[in-house]
C-alpha cells in the first residue's frame, strides 16, 4: 500500500515597515511646557499678548486657556460660556489684570480685560 503524502510549503512573509525613528523619538521626548499661573497672580495694570487661546474640558468642565509669553492661565468660569465660540479671536489680543474686587462683602472675583491687539 502506498500512500502519497505531499507536503505543503508555507511562505511566511515578513513585512518590514520602514519607521522614521526620529520623528518617533520627538515624539517621546517631554518638552518643557509654560508653567501654569493664576489670573490673580500676573501684575496688575500691565496689559499680557495672548499668543494662543483655547477652549480646554477638564476636572472643572469647560473652561478657555490662554498662553501668554511665559506663562497659561485659565480664565474663569463664568466667562467660558461667553467666549467659547469667540477664542479664535483671543489670539493676538492683550489681557489685563486690573485687580480683586470684594463681591457681597464675602467674596472676592478677578477683574480683568480684553484689549485690541496692538
Amino acid at each position: 500500500m502506498t500512500s502519497n503524502i505531499s507536503l505543503v510549503g508555507v511562505v511566511v512573509v515578513v513585512v518590514v515597515v520602514m519607521m522614521d525613528l526620529q520623528q518617533i523619538n520627538e515624539a517621546c521626548q517631554v518638552k518643557p511646557q509654560k508653567p501654569i499661573q493664576k489670573l490673580k497672580e500676573l501684575a496688575i495694570n500691565e496689559p499680557r499678548k495672548i499668543t494662543c487661546a483655547k477652549c480646554v474640558s477638564g476636572k472643572f468642565g469647560t473652561q478657555i486657556l490662554i498662553e501668554l509669553d511665559d506663562c497659561v492661565v485659565f480664565l474663569p468660569k463664568r466667562v467660558a460660556a461667553a467666549l467659547t465660540n469667540q477664542v479664535d479671536a483671543l489670539k493676538g489680543c492683550r489681557i489685563v489684570f486690573r485687580g480683586m474686587k470684594k463681591i457681597n462683602n464675602h467674596y472676592e472675583q478677578t477683574d480683568f480685560e480684553f484689549l485690541e491687539p496692538l
